[in-house]
């Protein structure tokens, strides 16, 4: 059925890639995990998910993993630092501080390009426009964006260091972050572009401080700095402001509705903090031991990748639950039914349903 509904689009090519996907390998089945999917050991390895699909790029080459745990397909290729971004549509791989980058979707390459200057960050869109982040020989940053063709349709280029691109859940928008030096003192800047305009939707400053990372959703722009989490209308108007203190936080992500920050709070027994935010006000804080690795937010719920396991954190009830893992585990990443756990060696997959269960909850505030 599958082949006959898409036939205009199946090629040799293609159909080699999905006849591979009926070979499981490189899969391991157990008791303690829906799958685990194994590769070669690779400590600068990178993971992301396309369309619940597990993607791995590394030094030496990039796969995609079913969620089967079958390999669809993989490519090679001789990255120094990899680096890889994800959206509905496509996925680039690209050598950070390098010249290259592939576009992938979930059945082939579908080009492989280079750029005149080290390339800094990439973003991609779900509607397949994407941006690639380096610089010029008149201006330190230049972003080209590209459609979902590969066409060059716009670029934009700054006197300033840009510090990191995303694109907005329209996938038109294109969310900037810079830092630049005014008679000695930093500047941030966060902006809002559109392929269609020449100038900025919005623009706004912060004296002293660095933006992080920012995201756009729905009619308001968020964004962490060293020193704040701040929330703004499409206009520039700004809705909240959440100051941390002295501390500067380690790691963090933007939600929808929810925001969440990992503070060392202590550094003689490795303790963090793990703050959920909402506009101004922190609606839990979570203590976990040793340093917090990563945190991810999906549908509302945090997941926080800590020394003895993730931690899952349900703002809406004040529940937190903790699954435990072995060894050292590098990154985790969610999906609705299913979270990932990776390491530079395997990944392991399980259901959500079956780890976080009254048996692993640890409070309720």
């Amino acid at each position: 059925v599958m082949l006959a509904s898409f036939r205009d689009d199946i090629t040799p090519q293609n159909l080699q890639y999905m006849l591979r996907d009926l070979n499981i390998t490189n899969t391991v089945y157990s008791n303690d995990s829906t799958f685990t999917v194994s590769y070669d050991t690779d400590t600068d390895a990178v993971f992301g998910l396309f369309r619940d699909q597990l993607a791995v790029a590394g030094k030496n080459g990039f796969s995609l993993y079913a969620s089967s745990g079958s390999k669809v397909f993989d490519d090679a290729h001789n990255f120094k630092n990899p680096a890889l971004v994800t959206s509905d549509s496509c996925m680039i791989v690209y050598d950070l501080g390098g010249n290259y980058y592939s576009v992938y979707n979930s059945l082939e390459k579908l080009s492989e390009n280079s750029t005149a200057y080290p390339i800094a960050a990439a973003a991609v869109s779900d509607n397949g426009m994407y941006a690639v982040l380096t610089r010029s020989a008149e201006y330190r940053s230049a972003i080209y964006l590209y459609d979902e063709r590969g066409v060059n349709t716009a670029n934009i280029f700054k006197d300033k260091l840009v510090l990191g691109i995303c694109f907005a859940e329209n996938g038109e928008d294109i969310i900037v972050t810079t830092a630049d030096s005014v008679e000695g003192a930093i500047v941030g800047e966060l902006s809002v572009h559109n392929t269609r305009f020449d100038s900025p939707l919005m623009s706004v400053t912060f004296n002293g401080e660095l933006p992080v990372i920012a995201h756009a959703y729905g009619s308001t722009v968020s964004v962490m700095t060293d020193q704040s989490l701040i929330t703004y209308n499409r206009d520039g108007t700004q809705i909240s402001v959440y100051r941390y203190g002295s501390i500067t936080p380690v790691t963090g992500c933007i939600g929808s509705t929810y925001s969440a920050l990992a503070f060392s709070s202590n550094t003689v027994n490795g303790q963090s903090d793990i703050r959920i935010v909402t506009g101004e006000d922190v609606c839990m804080s979570i203590p976990a031991d040793g340093d917090v690795k990563r945190l991810r937010e999906y549908g509302g719920t945090v997941y926080a990748l800590c020394r003895d396991g993730i931690l899952k954190i349900d703002p809406e009830k004040g529940d937190t639950y903790m699954f435990e893992t072995e060894g050292n585990p590098c990154d985790i990443n969610i999906t609705e039914n299913t979270l990932f756990v990776s390491y530079y060696s395997h990944t392991d997959s399980y259901y959500l349903s079956e780890i976080f269960t009254e048996k692993t909850k640890l409070s309720q505030q």
